[in-house]
């Protein structure tokens, strides 16, 4: 249910958020995710450790009934969006007009490209900075934690930043900032990279590339499209990130003391793919008649 959930508050932020400081609020709700995923899991694996197995998921149920009641309470009833022309037009026809619409596919090609970028390495940080670069094993955790920490304050920045400046510039510039990262981190793999600076250069750029997408993203369906768009939009993201999982696994290999092979090759790969996000993401201003 996690999908159609985060698809169905990023519909509500949509609708209550004028597309000019939507950036701000998605840095906001996608920073409060990284925070979730970062607390998330190390708090579950304690509630495990001194409660049981079942503890997590009881307290997980517990906060989401919690949740469905404040929304009930305090957010308001959104159905404007029901009315018009083709309120009475079956599900079926809706999904056909939007998936016919080039700019939604221009959409998903942003979000897809960065996507599948960024996850031909993500599965792979751990075991490339443990046997590739000496990282201590003993220190992953707090290494994800700082990194995951920072993300949820950059987030919110390249909300504003990109409310102010334009979320092409902040793409521009993350994406830039996330080559350099990947050519001096992982293709040259400069042995004395301090892994913690490296780390949280990838979570900062990655990050900021996120959100100035999403961000654009918002802006393309109407508003009583935006729950199906979201909705599609998510599956075509966990899609990507599967197909970059996927393919990095048959990229790379392993030598005898573990250590991965064809990280160059699979870094090369992950940079062509993450110059697609400012390409289409200008294609799709144009689209939209925004000004570059």
């Amino acid at each position: 249910m996690a999908g159609p959930a985060s698809a169905m508050a990023i519909s509500i932020l949509m609708d209550a958020v004028p597309a000019e400081r939507r950036g701000r609020a998605m840095g906001t709700v996608m920073g409060a995710f990284s925070a979730a995923s970062v607390l998330g899991v190390p708090a579950g694996l304690e509630l495990a450790h001194w409660a049981g197995w079942r503890a997590p998921f009881l307290v997980i149920g517990g906060v989401i009934l919690l949740l469905a009641l404040v929304t009930a309470w305090r957010v308001p009833s959104m159905r404007g969006h029901l009315e018009g022309d083709d309120a009475e037009l079956p599900d079926r026809s809706r999904l056909a007009a939007l998936l016919g619409d080039y700019r939604a596919w221009l959409a998903y090609a942003t979000i897809g490209v960065s996507v599948v970028s960024g996850f031909l390495l993500i599965p792979n940080l751990s075991t490339y900075y443990q046997l590739n670069m000496g990282y201590p094993r003993e220190d992953i955790g707090l290494l994800f934690l700082v990194g995951g920490s920072i993300s949820f304050f950059t987030m919110r920045l390249a909300g504003r930043t990109a409310d102010r400046l334009g979320p092409l510039a902040v793409t521009v510039t993350a994406s830039l900032g996330y080559l350099a990262v990947l050519y001096w981190g992982f293709y040259l793999a400069l042995p004395w990279l301090p892994v913690m600076l490296l780390f949280c250069a990838f979570m900062i750029a990655r990050t900021t590339m996120a959100v100035s997408a999403n961000t654009v993203v918002s802006w393309v369906p109407r508003p009583r499209e935006r729950a199906a768009f979201m909705s599609v939009k998510n599956a075509f993201q966990h899609f990507s990130a599967a197909g970059g999982a996927f393919l990095s696994s048959h990229i790379l290999s392993q030598d005898e003391t573990g250590a991965l092979l064809h990280v160059p090759e699979l870094t090369l790969l992950a940079m062509v793919l993450a110059l697609g996000q400012p390409v289409f993401m200008a294609l799709l201003l144009r689209r939209l008649h925004v000004r570059l």
